[in-house]
């Protein structure tokens, strides 16, 4: 009877364990951090933890090479929005995408400002 219900125990342990793994959230990489706050919350760590490494007058070029290496991908803003913006899109639960934005204004070559915005897209499959 001990032998049974250890054995049951571990089994039922292992059932939990790829059940946690099935279900955790698909982002991966440097963002993932962000992603698992959710959409708000990651965001404003995000926009702290960039403005605590680059204040306000810091060079633009550092801190478009630490968005490239957290796997965003900067070129010129669709409007006239900002001088910058960044964008990345990881995998979220189900059929949904997490849509990261970092917009950086500058000038001459320093950072003025930047605004981070997170958003869930629902993927058609």
């Amino acid at each position: 009877m001990r032998k049974a219900s250890l054995v049951g125990g571990v089994l039922l342990g292992l059932l939990g364990l790829v059940t946690w793994a099935l279900h955790e959230p698909a982002a991966k990489g440097p963002l993932a951090g962000y992603a698992r706050l959710g959409v708000p919350a990651g965001a404003e760590a995000m926009q702290r933890d960039l403005l605590a490494g680059f204040p306000p007058g810091s060079p633009v070029q550092p801190l478009v090479q630490r968005l490239d290496q957290q796997g965003l991908r900067c070129g010129p803003p669709a409007g006239a929005l900002g001088n910058l913006e960044c964008t990345a899109r990881l995998q979220a639960r189900e059929h949904r995408q997490l849509l990261v934005q970092v917009v950086v204004w500058a000038t001459n070559d320093r950072l003025v400002s930047l605004s981070v915005g997170f958003s869930m897209l629902d993927v058609v499959r």
